[in-house]
């Protein structure tokens, strides 16, 4: 197959995957379909996971702060950054 042909292919697809979607919710009673894509949500880190530093970097410097004052009711200054925020809330989770 060439390019065209793919893309063609491709297309074809989506329209029909589109049209079905819509039969569907019109068996269901609805007057129109909704589609919609929900963006996936942050995870929350939590004792019985294993923490690393990778986990921790993916979340915010509020979500960083919040993780540390619910589970181990520890303020930290927003002002900090958020590397040290990281390095902190870790040293949190892996006190020896």
């Amino acid at each position: 197959m060439n390019i065209m042909t793919t893309t063609l292919v491709i297309s074809t697809v989506a329209v029909i995957a589109t049209i079905a979607i819509i039969i569907i919710a019109m068996n269901r009673g609805q007057k129109e379909a909704k589609l919609t894509i929900e963006e996936p949500k942050p995870k929350v880190v939590t004792k019985k996971k294993k923490v690393t530093k990778s986990s921790l970097r993916v979340m915010k410097k509020g979500e960083l702060i919040k993780l540390a004052k619910s589970d181990f009711d520890t303020d930290f200054d927003s002002s900090l950054t958020k590397t040290n925020l990281v390095n902190k809330v870790y040293q949190l989770y892996h006190k020896k």
